[in-house]
């Protein structure tokens, strides 16, 4: 039995301020990433060149699914007339990605298939989008944070009780999607609107150690959890949680025989599991 492996991410769209207002813009949140991932775009990942292209499909929905990749140096030998001697072709590798690009609680969606011959999802991601918000006439930023279990967080926070020294949350400013019975995401709206932040960072030290037990740390987790931000601890023995890297896992197990034979197959089969929509 082999397996598809995806991660799951969550795309947060912030307007862009043109001098001291927001603007209004016509283009919906759903609109506009339809609008930049329906589209070719070459960027750099680490200085090497990465290439995103969407296909086309005859699905009923608005999902975009796509392929990104990069070009690969494949070590081969020529025929034995040639005496076998070495060389090298070029070939590409490409990694399957699906988007739910619809505006609700559980839309803004980024699924990437693992490979590591492409390279980690989150950090190709990362510079996917940073490259389309080189576009500063765009109405919108695009932030890609991992979609991860807080039970992930508070499986570390029970090991190491009493002993965490130090945390640190990311968060994303809120795109008005998500719902938090909290203060959180007010404070944050404030901060986006009265000083244009996209991105707040804020750091809790004690040697004592942090009561990751208390409301404010709760809730800064069940802010995160679904793609707002991101969560670093670390004990003061060494030890680190780092939510990135515990980003949801959809996995697409499949046969060898009677199986689809290509990833987009089998992806184009999975979707809403991909997806996490089941």
């Amino acid at each position: 039995m082999a397996a598809d492996v995806y991660e799951l991410f969550r795309l947060t769209l912030i307007k862009r301020r043109h001098g001291d207002l927001f603007e209004s813009f016509d283009q919906s949140r759903q609109e506009y990433i339809e609008s930049v991932l329906s589209r070719r775009i070459e960027f750099e990942h680490h200085t090497t060149p990465f290439s995103y292209v969407p296909l086309s499909t005859d699905l009923p929905t608005r999902t975009i699914v796509g392929k990104l990749g990069r070009a690969i140096q494949v070590p081969e030998n020529a025929a034995p007339e040639e005496e076998f001697e070495e060389q090298v072709r070029e070939s590409w590798k490409a990694s399957v990605i699906a988007i739910d690009p619809s505006s609700t609680e559980d839309g803004q969606k980024i699924s990437m298939l693992r490979d590591r011959k492409v390279g980690k999802p989150f950090s190709v991601l990362r510079s996917l989008v940073k490259h389309i918000n080189l576009n500063l006439e765009a109405p919108y930023t695009l932030e890609v944070q991992p979609i991860f279990s807080s039970e992930t967080f508070w499986d570390f926070a029970a090991k190491n009780k009493g002993n965490i020294t130090s945390l640190t949350f990311d968060f994303v400013v809120p795109n008005g999607l998500w719902n938090t019975d909290s203060h959180i995401k007010d404070d944050l709206r404030s901060a986006g609107e009265t000083m244009n932040a996209e991105e707040i960072v804020t750091t809790i030290k004690s040697e004592q150690g942090i009561r990751t037990d208390s409301k404010p740390v709760a809730e800064a987790i069940s802010y995160i959890e679904n793609g707002s931000g991101s969560a670093v601890a670390r004990t003061r023995d060494g030890a680190t949680f780092n939510s990135t890297t515990k980003s949801k896992r959809a996995i697409v197990q499949y046969e060898f025989k009677g199986s689809p034979r290509s990833a987009l197959a089998r992806a184009l089969r999975s979707l809403a599991k991909i997806l996490d929509h089941e």
